[in-house]
């Protein structure tokens, strides 16, 4: 999973796979385990880290070593995604899997007045547990999977309208 992250006016190309990360180019070995939905413990390079994923109205940051680190991530697939799927307009709007993984839990149930942001379910995906948001309000038309099910790239998992 390819993202580009802004650490304070720097810009940085992250790249991730299930027991490395790239950073502009630079390959570093990690090791990580999921504490909670927003702790992990990092194993970066032989040392140690407690990381905490710090969520405010003003921005995201991570906590690492008693020191905030401020940053923003954009994925390049992110607005064509929106705009493919239709998010800005009207009618059903279908929520799909951006990868493969296994449902933990199911959030919103069919029927559900949900809002911007709200959450609808977690997936799980290379030991990291992502909860899908919807990207507009509406009304939960329809869940298409159930907790446990395993689920492919691109496959539905709800529609909102």
């Amino acid at each position: 999973m390819q993202r580009d992250i802004l650490i304070g006016d720097k810009k940085f190309r992250i790249d991730v796979t299930a027991n490395q990360v790239t950073v502009d180019g630079v390959a570093v070995a990690i090791d990580y385990q999921q504490i909670s939905a927003n702790e992990i413990s990092l194993l970066l390079d032989g040392r140690a880290y407690r990381c905490l994923l710090d969520r405010t109205p003003s921005g995201d940051a991570i906590v690492l070593a008693g020191k905030r680190y401020p940053f923003s991530a954009e994925d390049p697939r992110a607005l064509k995604s929106r705009k493919a799927r239709g998010a800005d307009a009207d009618g059903p709007l279908e929520i799909k899997s951006s990868m493969p993984g296994r449902i933990l839990r199911v959030i919103a149930t069919e029927g559900d007045e949900v809002t911007l942001g709200q959450g609808l379910l977690v997936v799980e995906a290379m030991k990291m547990q992502n909860e899908m948001k919807t990207p507009r309000a509406g009304r939960v038309k329809r869940i298409a999977v159930g907790e446990g099910d395993t689920v492919n790239a691109g496959q539905l998992l709800a529609i909102i309208e």
